[in-house]
């Protein structure tokens, strides 16, 4: 369309300049005056050209700008990590008590002043995760317990839309998804959610139109803007077992075994990714899936099967996988009895192993934003917020909680309870695994 104005535009001052000079060969005395109107004539329909392409090429790139950005809610890596943060070009948002550690929600700070103040957008008594970000507004999850609200369901468990102001706040859907997910994805203008039946389902984001996507009831591992990662049931003959006090043996089920597919965002091309295996806590970067064995080392396969390949033995908890490289939780020595919990980074190809931070206790979560990592830690006077540099040079409080009046409570209540006349009471530190587990809800 605009080569057709600029065409037009060109023709009109060519027809004005034939005219014009038709009426100058009446006199040759007019000849050095109409040579001087051909020339105006001439630069104006050129400098007319010239802004009409640069409003074309302001509008194509607005619209290609459009069509790239905002397409995805947040990444795989930060929803397996519960999601608790999310980021458009100017503003964090992330999960946290609010002052007096009475409840739960929302925060936003400046991207470029992270050491600055936050504002609370929203607060509750419900724990929330699952943020992600589109086109001006937050999409999360809330799950409360029933006896604070009008819920007859086990776990009181909403979608939510609110703009970033925390204005326009509503629930688009109500109790109408699994009480085990903590997942959903914005993903262009559908968001994707487990259903009750554990399938996946994606609906408008104002809630309406909820579709069915598949009848395999495993819920998904993760979304990108082109395809749906997902646990398929297949057939097995193997059984679990328990030994009854007769000392005979009786099954109790049959033990599932899965293998991951994925598939197109409308379900259409559903197939193995690798061939009857089953990948733990994914990411995709590029054309590649990061995921983990199930002994918990690092590995990538590319999107169509090939070049699979075991990246590092080194055990990556909470793994998030960026084009920097991977982020992930381990333990580290300290002593011959003692371990302690530190970020690491490695690059994709499982080299240059780098620990960035030492950890109180271990984190439930490693989100990633920008030039940053997220994580949680504490002590037994304050807990915290983290953030620190994907170099490991910087690092920033993001948010602290007073702990001390807890511990003291808890103190208060346990000496209460117990004497200690007559015992001999040793206290000792040893590695706890316990703690350390993937995010694998529905896998």
């Amino acid at each position: 369309m605009i080569f057709y104005i600029i065409k037009y535009i060109l023709y009109i001052n060519f027809k004005e300049s034939e005219t014009k000079t038709l009426e100058d060969n009446l006199e040759k005395d007019f000849e050095e005056k109409k040579d001087v109107k051909k020339v105006k004539i001439s630069k104006k329909s050129i400098i007319i050209c010239l802004i009409i392409i640069a409003i074309a090429i302001i509008i194509v790139s607005l619209v290609i700008t459009k069509r790239t950005s905002n397409v995805v809610g947040n990444t795989i890596g930060n929803i397996r990590n519960y999601g608790y943060i999310v980021t458009d070009d100017n503003y964090l948002y992330f999960m946290s008590p609010n002052d007096e550690g009475s409840a739960l929600g929302i925060r936003k700070i400046d991207k470029n002043n992270l050491s600055g103040e936050s504002e609370m957008l929203i607060e509750d008594n419900w724990q929330i995760v699952g943020l992600n970000y589109m086109d001006g507004y937050l999409y999360f999850i809330t799950m409360a317990d029933p006896e604070d609200s009008d819920s007859d369901d086990i776990v009181d468990n909403k979608i939510h839309k609110m703009k970033t102001d925390g204005s326009d706040h509503t629930i688009i859907n109500d109790n109408e998804f699994n009480n085990d997910c903590y997942e959903i994805y914005v993903i262009k203008d559908k968001i994707y959610y487990i259903g009750i039946d554990e399938c996946i389902y994606y609906m408008d984001l104002d809630g309406n139109n909820k579709t069915k996507l598949n009848d395999n009831a495993s819920g998904f591992l993760g979304i990108t803007e082109d395809y749906i990662f997902f646990n398929k049931i297949i057939e097995s003959d193997d059984t679990e077992t328990n030994d009854t006090e007769t000392g005979d043996t009786e099954v109790v089920s049959d033990v599932p075994d899965y293998e991951t597919y994925m598939m197109n965002l409308d379900g259409s091309n559903e197939h193995a990714i690798l061939e009857g295996q089953k990948l733990y806590n994914i990411n995709v970067v590029g054309d590649y899936i990061y995921y983990q064995t199930q002994n918990g080392y690092p590995s990538k396969v590319k999107i169509d099967g090939t070049e699979n390949t075991m990246i590092s033995d080194e055990v990556a908890y909470n793994m998030n996988v960026t084009e920097e490289g991977i982020f992930y939780l381990n333990y580290y020595q300290i002593d011959d009895t003692n371990a302690g919990v530190a970020v690491y980074r490695m690059d994709l190809d499982g080299s240059n192993v780098t620990q960035l931070a030492k950890l109180d206790t271990y984190s439930e979560m490693l989100c990633e934003f920008g030039d940053w990592l997220y994580y949680s830690d504490s002590d037994n006077e304050v807990g915290r917020f983290e953030l620190i540099s994907k170099d490991g040079k910087q690092s920033i409080t993001l948010y602290s909680l007073d702990l001390s009046v807890y511990y003291e409570d808890d103190e208060t209540e346990t000496n209460s309870e117990n004497t200690t006349e007559g015992t001999d009471q040793t206290n000792t530190v040893s590695e706890d695994t316990s703690n350390i587990s993937e995010n694998t809800t529905n896998e």
